[in-house]
C-alpha cells in the first residue's frame, strides 16, 4: 500500500551505489509476505539475495523463487548441545506437517536454545525461557555463522524479535549497513522485554502513525523511510467492478469512503494511533 508523500519523514530514493550482496531475515506470515517484493525488486536490479527464512518463511520463498537458508544449514556435528535441546523442545513445539521439517524445528530451537544458555547460563536461559518461550531467543552466535557464509553488503529484515534482531545487532558489529520493515507500528513490548532494543541504520515505516511509537524508542526522523506495506499493494489492483459490487451488496455509495479497521490484542494499546491514520488517510 503505497503512502502519500509527507514532508515530515524521508522518501524513498534510488542508491547511487547498490551492494552486491543483500541478506534478508525473516519469519513467516505477514513478515515474509512483506519481505518477497522487496526480494524481488533488488533481485531484478541484479543484486545477488540470498535470504535466511525461518519457521513458516521457507514454503512462501520457495514459490517465490528463493533457495531460503535455514538454521539447520549451520548446524555442524560440534553442536552435541545445541541437538540435545532441540530435540527435547521438538517434542513439544513442532508441529507435524509440510510447513517446517522436524530437522529444521531440532536445529532452529536447539541452535537458539543453546545460544540462550552461553548469554545467561543455565539457570538464567531456564528462568528466561519458562518465562517468555522462544520470545526469549536472541541467537546472535548463530547470525555470525550466517554473517560469515553469506558475506552480505547490506542487510534487510522485517521487526520480529529473535533470529532478525539478532542480524541487526551482528551488521551493527560488523558495520553493515541494515535496514529494517515495520509492518506496523513497532516499539513491541512482551513480558517487559523491548523486542526492538536496537533497530536498523534506516527503518521503513507504513504509515505516519507509527513515527511517534519509534520516535519514543530514540529513533530519528532521518532514519525513517516512508515506503507503506508491500504485503498491503494488493489492496490498490482490486478490479474497480469487484469493488462496486461489494458496495452494492452493503448499500454503500461509490463516494462513501470505507476504511478497513483491523485490530488484534496486542496492539490495541495503539488504538488512537491507528484511528488517527485512519483519519490522516481519508482526509
Amino acid at each position: 500500500m503505497n503512502s502519500d508523500k509527507s514532508p515530515s519523514v524521508k522518501q524513498p530514493q534510488t542508491a547511487e551505489k547498490q551492494a552486491q550482496r543483500v541478506l534478508g531475515v525473516c519469519y513467516g506470515g505477514g513478515h515474509v509476505l512483506m519481505l518477497i517484493p522487496v526480494l524481488e525488486h533488488l533481485r531484478s536490479l541484479g543484486y545477488e539475495v540470498h535470504v535466511l527464512g525461518l519457521t513458516a518463511a521457507g514454503i512462501p520463498l520457495k514459490e517465490a523463487g528463493f533457495e531460503p537458508l535455514g538454521f539447520l544449514d549451520f548446524l555442524t556435528d560440534d553442536d552435541t548441545r545445541a541437538i540435545a535441546h532441540g530435540k527435547r523442545l521438538a517434542e513439544k513445539m513442532h508441529c507435524d506437517g509440510k510447513v517446517v521439517s522436524l530437522e529444521e524445528s531440532i536445529a532452529y530451537l536447539g541452535l537458539s536454545y543453546a545460544d540462550l544458555e552461553d548469554q545467561l547460563g543455565v539457570e538464567g536461559a531456564r528462568a528466561e525461557f519458562e518465562r517468555l518461550g522462544r520470545q526469549a531467543f536472541l541467537p546472535v552466535s548463530i547470525l555470525r555463522r550466517v554473517f560469515d557464509q553469506v558475506q552480505p553488503d547490506v542487510v534487510i529484515t522485517t521487526s520480529s524479535p529473535r533470529a532478525e534482531l539478532a542480524a541487526v545487532k551482528v551488521a551493527a558489529e560488523r558495520k553493515i549497513p541494515s535496514v529494517g520493515m515495520i509492518d506496523l507500528f513497532g516499539g513491541q513490548v512482551i513480558g517487559g522485554k523491548l523486542l526492538t532494543d536496537i533497530l536498523s541504520d534506516y527503518v521503513c515505516i507504513p504509515f505516519e502513525g507509527t513515527i511517534p511509537v519509534l520516535e519514543e524508542w530514540n529513533v530519528t526522523r532521518d532514519q525513517m523511510i516512508l515506503t507503506g506495506n508491500p504485503n498491503l499493494n494488493w489492496v490498490t489492483k482490486v478490479p474497480a467492478v469487484q469493488d462496486r459490487s461489494w458496495r452494492e451488496r452493503h448499500n454503500l455509495k461509490e463516494t462513501d469512503i470505507l476504511a478497513l479497521y483491523a485490530m488484534q490484542p496486542e496492539t490495541r494499546e495503539y488504538r488512537d494511533l491507528v484511528e488517527d491514520s485512519l483519519v490522516q488517510a481519508v482526509q
